[in-house]
């Protein structure tokens, strides 16, 4: 999927702003970032971000739901949160 940089880079920027301080969720931040980069695959549709990882290659579906195996904050989840900003922005 073809990502506005200016928008994107905007929506990151915010994000980080946002959580000024927050160590564990600024590198969250930059996981999600890398991976919605990075995926081979990924797509936002009615609230739910579905992603292939680019470690293990697994397709996540990340809702409201979304458990994951991270004992650390969930790049998915931050990465739908991300990407629904960046859909916002888009959009406005």
């Amino acid at each position: 999927m073809l990502i506005n940089r200016a928008i994107w880079n905007a929506t990151i920027a915010e994000a980080k702003r946002k959580s000024a301080g927050n160590d564990y969720i600024l590198r969250a931040i930059e996981r999600a970032k890398a991976e919605v980069e990075k995926a081979s695959y990924w797509s936002f549709n009615n609230g739910v971000l579905k992603i292939k990882s680019t470690t293990s290659g697994k397709l996540y579906i990340v809702d409201d739901v979304h458990t994951c195996e991270s004992k650390k904050t969930c790049k998915h989840k931050v990465a739908r949160r991300l990407v629904q900003r960046y859909s916002e922005r888009l959009s406005a």
